[in-house]
């Protein structure tokens, strides 16, 4: 994942620390870590650069596609606090596209500057309430 694919201007510094544990014979992996990250967002109100700090806790468990189909067959208790388990592509784990991942999961969706605010005036069409997109697209139907 690039900064460009979470939405970021920069990634400024990443560091991911990360504990692996292969459970069950190797048929599951169980990632735990932590990432502290620097990045610069975009506001959505003034498209000026925001630098952000991101500190997240995450974990993962990860299992081979035989596992997840003998778990399809199992109830999944819904008051677990654990997320379903994800397959393992391959036989290999890449841990820096899943630090990447939560990365992009602890970014604000919609970061705003501080006293960044809409001007809804300059939004408003200068027609009054017939003006909405539904009266705009009336205007371009051809009349009989």
């Amino acid at each position: 994942m690039t900064g460009k694919a979470a939405g970021l201007q920069a990634i400024d510094s990443l560091t991911a620390t990360v504990t692996v544990e292969q459970r069950n014979k190797g048929r599951m992996v169980v990632v735990e870590g932590s990432l502290d990250a620097a990045v610069t967002q975009t506001c959505v109100v003034t498209l000026e650069p925001l630098p952000r700090t991101v500190s997240e806790r995450f974990s993962a468990r990860l299992v081979t596609p035989d596992v997840l189909r003998e778990a399809a067959i199992v109830d999944i208790d819904p008051a677990s606090e654990q997320d379903d388990p994800e397959p393992i592509d391959g036989d290999s784990v890449d841990i820096g596209e899943l630090a990447a991942q939560h990365l992009s999961l602890s970014l604000d969706p919609y970061p705003r500057a501080e006293g960044a605010e809409l001007d809804a005036a300059a939004l408003a069409p200068d027609d009054g309430p017939a003006a909405g997109p539904f009266a705009q697209l009336a205007r371009l139907k051809p009349k009989p």
